[in-house]
């Protein structure tokens, strides 16, 4: 979503991630880092008036499961997955020249490029979501995040030793794992 990212989000040339104080420490500063620092995913986007049929195709070819769908003026007008279309397909008698205007979802979650990590978290977890729509103040669309692109930037963030730790860090592993 921009072109560089803040020093706070790359690993330093010792090898250690910048939220390791040296100490076995976690600084958890990271959750505040605005969510334009994490990678987009892959987004595919469309027009109301795109045939159902075609936009199951696009999205297979895309090998992608959903879509966002887009006015005319480049604002975001709703998202379209792969379960929609099971769902009109399953449900209904939809014919070739059905749209998916009449199957997107249109009441969205959406963040703002300026929203931080934790809120994007929080939103994927209390709304069951897989993806998120980055929607400038204008109503643009910045980017996509999805919960495989906000679990590596959370994996990315954490030192090594961290990632390998038992739920409880009292507690230790009799042998390695995968051992």
């Amino acid at each position: 979503m921009t072109e560089s990212e803040p020093s706070g989000c790359q690993r330093s040339l010792n090898g250690m991630s910048p939220t390791d104080n040296g100490n076995g420490d976690i600084d958890r500063s990271f959750w505040q880092e605005e969510v334009r620092y994490i990678p987009p995913a892959k987004a595919l986007t469309m027009a109301r008036g795109t045939f159902i049929l075609e936009a199951a195709a696009l999205m297979e070819q895309s090998g992608v499961g959903y879509a966002l769908v887009m006015e005319a003026d480049g604002k975001l007008a709703g998202i379209v997955t792969t379960s929609d279309l099971m769902h009109d397909y399953i449900e209904t008698t939809s014919t070739e020249d059905t749209t998916i205007e009449s199957i997107m979802q249109t009441d969205l979650v959406t963040l703002r490029p300026e929203a931080t990590v934790a809120e994007a978290a929080e939103m994927f977890h209390a709304n069951g979501i897989q993806h998120l729509p980055v929607v400038n103040a204008d109503g643009t669309v910045a980017g996509l995040i999805s919960v495989n692109e906000m679990m590596t930037f959370i994996a990315e963030h954490q030192p090594r030793e961290v990632l390998n730790r038992p739920p409880d860090s009292r507690l230790t592993f009799e042998k390695k794992e995968g051992v």
